[in-house]
């Protein structure tokens, strides 16, 4: 199914859409919100106006068949940025010829100039949750004018382009507390004053992290520190390692090689991630192993010492005593007495 909608300022497109769709939209307060008819699917779409030209619109359902908007841009020229929380989408712009697409844990930064048509393209028999904030730059930019000097300059000029004289296109994997915000927005239950105050305030806050991540990706791949959602992976791939190899573990740059990611932030993510750095996690779970085996009485404390990692006896001891309070063999000792 396609909808055209002639996008002269972004109070009409929901009811464009509505329409095209036969089905009423529900106004209510700063709300407009419509139910997809049976027929395509089901699901919602709400648009939520916000303070300072801000606008968020929040998309969940699954499709029968494809659904293609048409925008056609006239007068109101947005500032763009589109989370792909779930599903699929694809993102077009007719007349230069650009078209990517936005999967799972995905997000873009986009702005189109002069009336260039653009293209949304909602993928069927997928469940999509598509979250898109719009920004009005001409009524934003009395806002955050005096700081703009301080972000990366494509950034600079593009929000100072309320006149939509050049595009921009951003494109990249969003950080976890992207998806930790999102995930906030979608299970959130508040309503009326409330409601739009917390969406304003996740709306900024998803706004300075997607500004941060683009200046983090402009830095080379080995300086890269913001953690991103498909990090996560392999942080938990990386703690699997640790855990398999606590006698013999690699060292950081063998274990960030082994999961793709820079050294920096396979530190900096695993103590974000974990609460506790790689060394700490390694000579905390090497204790906690040997006590097990101490108490199996199977090994002398040598043996045990071997067996999670030390090769110094005495330096084992005395951090099984700095841990638990006494050491090894007291603890073995301890043991036998209260089983007789």
């Amino acid at each position: 199914m396609e909808i055209t909608v002639t996008n002269k300022d972004r109070f009409g497109v929901m009811q464009t859409i509505a329409s095209a769709l036969k089905v009423p939209l529900v106004t209510n307060n700063f709300v407009q919100s419509f139910q997809l008819p049976k027929q395509l699917g089901f699901g919602t779409m709400k648009t939520y106006q916000l303070h300072d030209g801000l606008s968020l619109v929040a998309i969940h359902g699954t499709l029968k068949e494809d659904l293609l908007i048409n925008l056609e841009q006239l007068k109101y020229h947005p500032l763009r940025l589109i989370f792909c929380r779930k599903g699929k989408l694809v993102h077009s712009v007719k007349a230069r010829l650009i078209q990517y697409q936005l999967n799972a844990s995905e997000n873009s930064l986009s702005a189109c100039s002069g009336s260039v048509d653009q293209f949304f393209r909602f993928h069927s028999h997928l469940e999509q949750t598509i979250y898109i904030i719009e920004i009005n730059r001409s009524f934003y930019l009395s806002r955050i004018d005096a700081g703009l000097e301080t972000i990366h300059p494509h950034l600079e000029k593009t929000f100072r382009d309320v006149t939509a004289h050049y595009p921009f296109l951003y494109h990249g994997y969003y950080s976890i507390g992207a998806s930790e915000c999102l995930n906030q927005i979608h299970q959130t239950t508040y309503r009326g004053l409330i409601l739009r105050t917390f969406l304003e305030s996740k709306v900024l806050e998803l706004l300075s992290l997607v500004l941060s991540q683009y200046s983090d990706d402009q830095k080379p791949s080995s300086q890269q520190l913001m953690l991103r959602e498909r990090d996560e992976e392999a942080l938990l791939n990386a703690k699997k390692i640790v855990m398999d190899r606590l006698a013999d573990p690699p060292s950081i740059k063998e274990l960030a090689h082994m999961i793709g990611i820079n050294e920096l932030k396979l530190k900096q993510g695993y103590k974000q991630l974990f609460h506790t750095t790689i060394y700490h996690h390694i000579r905390e779970e090497r204790l906690r192993l040997a006590k097990v085996l101490l108490a199996e009485d199977k090994w002398n404390v040598g043996e045990v010492a071997q067996r999670v990692g030390y090769t110094n006896k005495s330096h084992f001891s005395s951090k099984f005593k700095e841990k638990f309070g006494m050491f090894p063999k007291q603890f073995q000792q301890t043991l036998l007495t209260r089983e007789k």
